[in-house]
């Protein structure tokens, strides 16, 4: 086994042991906690891509706010993240009017903050919000939509490898291929279907296959969007917090737009 991909499989088994006990045996309480904590470590490594662009003090305010988001959205549910979500983004347009309104640096700045706080504590709250009537996690579709993510990621990765001529998107991504995103779009679609159908009781098989096609086809748009942000500032991870993986963004990078897109799917499939 090549040395990478030996680091990348031992790195994927340590993160994915606490994650299975949390979707088998944490409540929403654990859940949060643990989000508040990644939230946290994304939003740092979100100021690490444009530390050039934001004045040092925002590393601070990326930290402390951002397990925020998940907090609310446990407290309150969707109505508590949105409306944190007003809170940072008139608080930072209330700074650039009373700190220098004059200064056109500070709101593009302050713009940007809030764009990496939705991409990264943000998308992430929604976690929280895949729960039942009864505020239990709701294990079973969390479980589906990862196991879809990850999936397709797997079949990108190792079609790509094996099979990959054709260069899908050399602006963005350089080493992503047609070949990989096939591979990897149809196995999160056979293993989403059948994981979801089988333990998202709501799910009828016609539904289970659209939720996986949905969450397959968004994220490699994911992913895509992820390297666009570290090709902006030429970088190849985004920390190195995960041997073989990068950083945390680098690993939810998948991830990220598929939580929301799982609750959408949610809340109009069932």
């Amino acid at each position: 086994m090549h040395p990478d991909i030996k680091k990348r499989w031992i790195t994927a088994i340590t993160i994915a042991i606490p994650v299975v006990f949390l979707l088998l045996k944490g409540s929403l309480k654990v859940w949060c906690v643990t989000l508040a904590g990644v939230a946290s470590l994304a939003g740092y490594e979100f100021f690490s891509i444009f530390k050039k662009e934001l004045n040092p003090a925002k590393r601070l305010f990326f930290v402390v706010i951002a397990p925020l988001f998940p907090i609310f959205a446990f407290l309150w549910g969707i109505e508590g993240l949105h409306f944190m979500v007003f809170l940072v983004f008139f608080g930072l347009l209330s700074h650039c009017l009373f700190y220098n309104p004059g200064d056109k640096k500070l709101f593009w700045e302050n713009m940007l903050v809030f764009s990496g706080l939705i991409y990264t504590a943000y998308l992430l709250s929604y976690v929280v919000l895949l729960k039942h009537d009864d505020n239990s996690p709701h294990r079973g579709l969390l479980f589906a939509t990862i196991a879809t993510v990850v999936s397709t990621d797997a079949g990108a990765f190792f079609c790509g490898r094996k099979w990959g001529k054709r260069l899908l998107y050399p602006e963005v991504s350089p080493k992503k291929t047609l070949e990989g995103l096939m591979g990897g779009f149809f196995l999160g679609v056979v293993i989403g279907t059948i994981i979801t159908s089988g333990i998202v009781k709501d799910f009828s098989f016609p539904k289970s296959f659209l939720f996986a096609l949905v969450i397959s086809t968004v994220a490699p748009i994911g992913d895509l969007i992820e390297s666009m942000l570290k090709r902006y500032q030429g970088i190849k991870d985004s920390g190195t917090i995960l041997p073989g993986h990068g950083g945390v963004l680098d690993r939810l990078d998948s991830l990220l737009p598929s939580f929301p897109t799982a609750w959408f799917c949610w809340w109009f499939l069932r």
